[in-house]
């Protein structure tokens, strides 16, 4: 009923039927859920459950203003809720040194097959971490979720740019990348726009 109310779709069986086939398959996985409003610590406890069974890793996000209306009131879930909550559930869950850049906060849980992350998608505090980069629908590079407009890659494509061209197109994009989230959001004024125009 929960996946139905979501999603508009009543596809939850063969969903599960898809994750079950990639973890055979050995692929790593990551499995987002942005925290709603009206989430409840059951519904987290049952995702999380997801990393004790499977070498998984289950990330709750923070509710971030992308649906394509100005959306001004933070998120009943932060980053120090949701894992107030983890640890009411799991006393024992330890942070995870991180290797690589990353954008959650990943913890282990002993006995667990998996990890859990939290990302702090409205609060932005993983932008000094944050190494990513994605192209929109509409084939614009863009450095920032936070962000407005980018580097126009379809248009220099279509143009015929040459490979010289374009990777120091790119490079001169990723280096004047926004210093965080919340800079990129104040550079440019209306609502942000709807994660299926981004891309994500």
């Amino acid at each position: 009923v929960r996946f139905r109310h979501i999603t508009r779709r009543d596809a939850l069986d063969p969903v599960l039927r898809t994750l079950e086939a990639a973890i055979h398959l050995d692929l790593p996985l990551k499995i987002n859920t942005v925290m709603l409003d009206d989430f409840h610590g059951e519904e987290i406890l049952s995702l999380a459950g997801l990393a004790r069974s499977f070498p998984v890793t289950v990330r709750f996000i923070e509710r971030m203003p992308f649906s394509g209306e100005q959306v001004k009131a933070p998120p009943a879930w932060t980053v120090k809720k949701i894992l107030a909550v983890l640890k009411v559930f799991y006393p024992e869950i330890l942070p995870e040194v991180h290797a690589i850049p990353s954008t959650a906060h990943l913890y282990r849980v002993p006995g667990f097959a998996g990890k859990i992350g939290i990302i702090g998608g409205y609060s932005r505090d993983f932008c000094s971490r944050c190494n990513k980069v994605r192209i929109t629908p509409q084939g614009v590079l863009q450095t920032c979720l936070y962000a407005k407009g980018g580097l126009d890659l379809r248009a220099r494509l279509r143009g015929g740019i040459d490979d010289a061209g374009l990777i120091a197109g790119i490079a001169r994009a990723v280096a004047i990348k926004p210093e965080n989230g919340h800079r990129a959001a104040m550079a440019h004024s209306g609502p942000a726009s709807s994660m299926a125009a981004i891309g994500g």
